[in-house]
């Protein structure tokens, strides 16, 4: 599913580049006017986090929270007081059906080693061709491959819906942590092939839409299997 996507902005700029380097270029005066100079690849590797097509402070919480460790989570506190969001196209909440089996996604929130057979066996050769520990996440692949800029984003998701993967999930930001009851987690889905993805019912409730098939990213989409 493609569609145009927003950006959280940064003193005015968008974040939407995934490329520390260009980040630099973009964002450098704000970063060496607020922050120590040995902070400064900690910053920019939290403004990487927030340029991946997040559309929300919400989702930016959730994203910083899953993905960044406590030194940066104290910069990313500063940096989000300096976030805003930019006015939105109105859009509608979809209820989807998902024509996908939930159990051969990736899941996002485990390793290689804890994913299914299937999967582990399908992702194996991406791993190995872009130097990724079996011990790493998803998240950590899809730098790698972001940082080498050997294929583009779809082209990625296209091979892997080859390999027989069909997408991404993960918990929702309100269904994460160890003590949360298995029966009451929510979880998020990222689809790679738009056409598995049948809207049953459009509700009438104006809200951002920002979907994109590389950016694993909260949704109001419901999964009805």
């Amino acid at each position: 599913m493609h569609q145009e996507r927003n950006f959280l902005h940064l003193q005015g700029k968008p974040l939407n580049t995934v490329y520390t380097a260009a980040n630099e270029e973009k964002f450098s005066d704000y970063v060496i006017e607020n922050f120590n100079p040995d902070e400064h690849d900690d910053v920019y590797r939290v403004i990487d986090n927030l340029g991946q097509g997040l559309s929300s402070l919400d989702d930016a919480d959730a994203m910083a929270e899953s993905s960044l460790n406590k030194a940066q989570m104290s910069l990313y506190e500063k940096i989000r007081n300096d976030l805003t969001l930019p006015d939105l196209p109105k859009g509608k909440i979809y209820k989807v059906n998902l024509d996908v089996n939930i159990n051969d996604l990736v899941d996002y929130d485990k390793s290689l080693n804890e994913q299914s057979s299937k999967i582990k066996k399908a992702l194996k050769p991406f791993y190995e061709k872009y130097s990724v520990a079996n011990s790493a996440d998803f998240g950590t692949l899809l730098e790698s491959v972001r940082s080498m800029r050997s294929i583009p984003e779809d082209e990625f998701s296209e091979q892997l819906v080859a390999q027989g993967i069909q997408g991404v999930k993960y918990k929702a930001a309100g269904s994460r942590g160890a003590d949360r009851d298995v029966a009451d987690v929510k979880m998020n889905y990222v689809i790679f092939d738009n056409r598995l993805i049948s809207i049953l019912k459009k509700y009438g409730i104006a809200a951002p839409v920002a979907v994109s098939s590389m950016a694993v990213k909260s949704s109001d989409q419901e999964n009805e299997t």
